[in-house]
């Protein structure tokens, strides 16, 4: 993006969640070649191509948009979470639940997706911000635990993970999902909307600056 040039690694969640996101993946047989077209944060257009590989439980995405982009999705519902920018960048998608963030992750060489659930630390449940307590599985199923700080500010979310080496990531709320990438400074995140008849209808940004839109028809059934 920036003419869609940067994108993230993701994963889904817990038991029931997952099984829904794989159903919902078969239903809608995302992976595929579209067609986009978007503005920029500026208000700038522009248009290109969009390639969406499933790669086992996560999606590989390349934009050709005035260059060549790669990227790493999940999906999350009824959404398609993208991070992109650098091949160290990671996707997450959270589901808010009362008290608690349900998560799944992934980075651009995953095939699997890993698990998150972070808990309130404090009783009131009312704003996505404030510290959780982590217990997750990585892409290997191997358990670790921490800790995770969240800061809302001007339509955007912080997010700093204290679960071994500490990592930070940003991203913003999109209905009961939160759509965030974590690694280099230079990610962005992407989180489509799926549409009806293939379409994608998505919002994406960088870690500074506003944000920009873009639709994605396919071009190949």
């Amino acid at each position: 993006m920036r003419t869609i040039q940067c994108v993230l690694a993701a994963s889904f969640i817990i038991g029931g969640l997952y099984s829904h996101a794989r159903l919902h993946a078969a239903e809608h047989g995302i992976a595929g070649d579209y067609h986009v077209h978007g503005k920029n944060p500026d208000g700038r257009p522009y248009e290109g191509a969009l390639r969406i590989v499933q790669k086992g439980e996560a999606y590989a995405l390349t934009w050709e948009t005035g260059g060549t982009t790669h990227g790493v999705g999940v999906l999350s519902g009824e959404k398609l979470i993208a991070s992109y920018g650098d091949p160290a960048c990671g996707v997450v998608a959270y589901r808010k639940r009362s008290g608690s963030l349900d998560g799944v992750w992934a980075m651009s060489n995953s095939t699997q997706l890993g698990t998150e659930t972070a808990t309130a630390a404090q009783s009131d449940t009312a704003t996505l911000s404030g510290d959780y307590i982590v217990a997750g599985r990585n892409t290997d199923k191997t358990p670790y635990k921490g800790a995770l700080f969240v800061k809302e500010n001007e339509g955007k979310v912080a997010l700093m993970w204290r679960t071994g080496p500490d990592s930070r990531g940003f991203g913003f709320q999109t209905g009961d999902t939160i759509a965030a990438a974590f690694g280099p400074a230079t990610c962005g995140v992407v989180a489509y909307s799926l549409a009806p008849e293939g379409a994608l209808d998505g919002r994406w940004t960088f870690l500074e600056g506003g944000f920009g839109s873009e639709q994605a028809q396919r071009t190949e059934h």
